[in-house]
């Protein structure tokens, strides 16, 4: 893990100088690129592409430069810039409905048909929307489906759902928490 570390840092390229730091966000961010949040140094990889009738957000992997451990980051530009970092995976047997009863998804068309809430930790998770878009992953161009399910706690961390059932080399599930990322400062663009 040591060795993997120092290979990322090592790819630490031309850093922006720290007074033009302000210039750049996280779209102006490439392959090999490198990126602090809060105070920790990320090294960037571009991951995928969404992409709907409205619109197209982005997905970033992100390594901790000094942990090696490895979480995802994603931005869209809508009114102005968005940007949530993915914090853990989840699974269906960690979230729960309101009457303390463990979901699973079979549960997850009835919940957003009737809006319910879900519940992880004890925080309530309100319905947000439900929606479909195309997946791009950036290694090969592979094209998936994919359908959202969004709910939103009142301090803004996020669930999200993710049914890739339609797709062959995915696992039909994915469930992530997530919460707007501030504080990112732009330390070296990549290619």
């Amino acid at each position: 893990m040591l060795s993997e570390c120092f290979d990322l840092i090592r790819k630490l390229e031309n850093p922006v100088p720290p007074n033009d730091r302000r210039k750049y966000n996280i779209k102006n961010i490439g392959n090999d690129g490198f990126m602090k949040i809060k105070n920790d140094l990320f090294h960037v990889k571009p991951y995928g592409k969404y992409y709907d009738s409205e619109g197209e957000w982005f997905e970033l992997k992100i390594t901790d430069v000094m942990t090696g451990n490895s979480t995802f980051i994603e931005w869209e530009e809508d009114d102005e810039l968005e940007v949530y970092l993915t914090t853990r995976e989840l699974s269906f047997s960690q979230l729960y409905d309101d009457e303390n009863e463990e979901i699973d998804e079979s549960d997850l068309q009835q919940i957003v048909r009737d809006e319910d809430d879900i519940f992880y930790k004890n925080k309530k998770y309100e319905f947000d929307d439900s929606y479909k878009a195309k997946y791009v992953r950036a290694r090969d161009g592979k094209e998936f489906n994919v359908k959202f399910y969004d709910f939103e706690a009142t301090d803004g961390e996020c669930i999200t759902i993710e049914n890739w059932s339609q797709n062959e080399d995915r696992k039909d599930f994915e469930i992530w928490l997530s919460r707007e990322a501030r504080k990112i400062e732009v330390i070296s663009l990549g290619k």
